[in-house]
This record gives structure tokens, C-alpha cells and sequence, in this order.
């Protein structure tokens, strides 16, 4: 029954719509101050409010009423005014919609409207036909790598995310527990990351801050977690399956008594599966280690604060999508001094797994581990974390 009250709601739209642009050329009305939007069977005149993703929204003037129409439904578009049209991979203009031909939106480039007026439809030449010298240009853009189109005014800001940051994808988390037992304890996470995908570029960047405190019965609270960690990555893909890679990480954990750990790696890749639901990629390079250490955790007088070494690095990272639209993720390094192979080495691995709640919420279960051979004079190997958090789409 919700089904027969929608197509007839969208039956009677579009009779609405047809009526109402008879109505006006039938008695004179005067159509050419506004938007045309054409589909298999039905004319719509109004404005064109935007273009996004396949989804055109059209506000139809006769009903005042907003459509959203799946553009391989849609014949014909055109606007009396400009709009700002972002396709391709790197590609933005300004200009007037012609209309669709052959598969392609026709733009006209905007420029002063006395000393170059928009082109006939009709003018412009057919696929593969010879354009003649005087023709005005006309891009042709194919409707497949049509990203958005919106009004360059009205539609500031989207216009500015759609052209400088469609490239961009990321996520910030929040997560936050809390027990009161015969031990309390508090965690706070906050993680935010990004990635530019952009041809055979790839640019990472990722930061997150843990906290935690306990208490014990009669004893005062004390800090179980306190860590800052950054990574910065960029990958670029030679010929595939082989990549170049390039990486800096640097880590602050007080648990651990370490003040600074930075890691700079370079090295080469390559893609043992790379589908459109898995990926799992091989990395080798080499880099350099340093670290130092809080002084408290280093008052021997044989005891050094800092260490710092060239290493090999050894690493492998993936990501599975799940059923329900899950994503399971992971990573694994290791890093053995180039001198001291056997004695001085860090192994860190990373596991996630995210299940969407809504289209921009979901659910993140997230494990570290790192284990690091020669720690400080008071800290253990291993630091193990476990975090459950929500996650944003950015």
C-alpha cells in the first residue's frame, strides 16, 4: 500500500508538471527565464537546484515542489543561468548546460553574455561530427564523470567541497567508558584520519589521543593510559601492482615513559589482492628509529635516555569488506636495526573492524599493539590497547 501512494504521488507530480508547462506555452507564458529538466516521457520547468552523485534535485516552479531524479533517467538538461560543474579526475568550469547528447552534458563556458550569447542545442555537432570554425565552444562532458553540479553562488560552500575536497575521505572517533567497582577506572579516545585517493597518488593522514585513569579502594587515582600518535603516509603507484611509499610516525606514550618516537620509512610495494572487496598489499623499505625516554625512567648512570638506529622495515596491510557492509582492516610492521638485527627490533600491528549504524555512523571495535625489545629501565615490551568507539563519515 506505501508503494501504490508513492507512484501515485509521482503520477501526480508529473501530471501536475506536464499541465502546469502546457498551461504556460499554451497560453504564451514565457518559459525562457527558466530551467529545463526532460526525462523519459515528462518536461519539467523550474530550476535546477543541484546536481550530486547521479541525483539531480529540480524544483519545479508550477507545484513548488523538489524533485530528486537518478540521472541516467534524465534526456535533457538546461539552465538559463550559470552553474559550476565539477567532472573528471582534476576538472572544474563555470558555464551554461546545453543539454545531454550522445551520453554527454553539453557546457557552454560562461563568459560576457552580449559578446558570447549560449549556443543552440541544436548547433552544437553530433559525436564524431566535425565542429565548423565559427561554432562557439562547447565542452562535452561523458555523464559518467559528471561529479556535481551546483549553483556557484548559492551553493558556496558545497561548491568548495565538492571541487577542492572530493578527493579527500576520513573519519573521526569517539569513544569513551567508565566502570566503578572495586577498582574505577575512565578511558577517553578521540582518533581522526583522512586519505586523498587521486589517480595513482595517495596521500594518509591520522592522529589519535587515548586517556585513561583508575582507582583503587583507599588509594589515589592514577593514569593508565596516555598516548599521542601521528602518521603521515603517501603511496604512489609505479605500474601496478608495484608501488613506491613513503611514511613518517611519531608517538608519545608517558605510560611507557617515552617522550618521542619517531619513525621515517621509505621503501617499495606490492599488491598481492586488489579487488573491489579486499586489498592486501606487501611492503619492504628502510628507515631510521629514534626514541627518548622520560629521565625518571633512566637515573642509572650506564643507562641511556635516548636510542636511535637505521632499521629494516617489514610490513603487510589489508582491509575485507564483511557482510552487513562491515569492514575488517588490519596492519603488521616489523623493524629490526640494520646492526642488531636480532636484538634491537620494534613489531607493531593494527586491527579494526567497523559495522555501519547509519550511513555516516558506525560502530568501531579497534586493537594496538606494539612491542618494542630494548623499552625504558621501567616499562615492560609490550603495550596492548583495546578500544571501542563511534565512528563519522567525513
Amino acid at each position: 500500500m506505501v508503494f501504490m501512494n508513492v507512484g501515485r504521488q509521482w503520477r501526480a507530480i508529473g501530471l501536475a508538471a506536464g499541465l502546469a508547462a502546457g498551461w504556460m506555452m499554451l497560453f504564451g507564458v514565457d518559459v525562457a527565464g527558466a530551467d529545463i529538466l526532460e526525462t523519459k516521457g515528462r518536461s519539467y520547468i523550474g530550476t535546477l537546484d543541484s546536481l550530486r552523485q547521479g541525483d539531480v534535485s529540480f524544483e519545479i516552479d508550477a507545484i513548488d515542489e523538489t524533485v530528486i531524479i537518478d540521472l541516467d533517467d534524465v534526456t535533457n538538461l538546461e539552465t538559463v543561468g550559470p552553474r559550476f560543474v565539477v567532472f573528471g579526475t582534476t576538472d572544474s568550469m563555470t558555464g551554461f548546460l546545453l543539454g545531454i547528447q550522445d551520453g554527454h552534458l553539453l557546457v557552454q563556458p560562461e563568459a560576457d553574455p552580449e559578446a558570447a550569447p549560449k549556443t543552440d542545442p541544436a548547433a552544437v555537432p553530433a559525436e564524431g561530427a566535425k565542429a565548423s570554425p565559427a561554432a562557439p565552444a562547447v565542452v562535452k562532458i561523458p555523464l559518467q564523470e559528471l561529479w556535481s553540479v551546483d549553483d556557484p553562488v548559492r551553493n558556496f560552500v558545497a561548491v568548495f567541497l565538492g571541487n577542492y575536497l572530493r578527493y579527500w575521505s576520513g573519519n573521526l572517533d569517539l569513544g569513551v567508558t567508565a566502570t566503578q567497582a572495586t577498582t574505577d577506572t575512565s578511558q577517553f579516545l578521540v582518533s581522526i584520519a583522512g586519505k586523498r585517493e587521486k589517480g595513482d597518488l595517495e596521500i594518509g593522514l591520522a592522529a589519535t589521543y587515548r586517556f585513561g585513569r583508575q582507582k583503587d579502594q583507599d588509594s589515589p587515582s592514577t593514569k593508565s593510559q596516555d598516548e599521542i600518535d601521528g602518521q603521515i603516509s603517501v603511496r604512489y603507484d609505479i605500474q601496478k601492482p608495484y608501488f613506491i611509499f613513503g611514511e613518517v610516525q611519531a608517538t608519545y606514550d608517558a605510560i611507557q615513559f617515552l617522550s618521542i618516537r619517531t619513525q621515517p620509512v621509505l621503501g617499495v610495494g606490492y599488491d598481492l589482492v586488489d579487488t573491489d572487496d579486499a586489498s592486501l598489499s606487501a611492503k619492504f623499505g628502510s628507515g631510521w628509529i629514534y626514541e627518548k625516554y622520560f629521565p625518571i625512567s633512566c637515573s642509572a648512570a650506564d643507562v641511556a635516555c635516548d636510542d636511535s638506529f637505521a632499521a629494516l622495515s617489514f610490513g603487510i596491510e589489508g582491509d575485507w569488506e564483511l557482510p552487513w557492509d562491515a569492514v575488517l582492516s588490519g596492519s603488521l610492521s616489523y623493524r629490526p636495526s640494520l646492526t642488531n638485527w636480532s636484538d634491537n627490533y620494534l613489531i607493531q600491528a593494527r586491527a579494526a573492524a567497523t559495522l555501519p549504524l547509519t550511513s555516516h555512523l558506525s560502530f568501531k571495535l579497534s586493537v594496538k599493539n606494539d612491542y618494542n625489545n630494548q623499552p625504558s629501565e621501567d616499562a615492560i615490551p609490550n603495550s596492548f590497547y583495546i578500544n571501542v568507539a563511534l565512528s563519522l563519515t567525513l
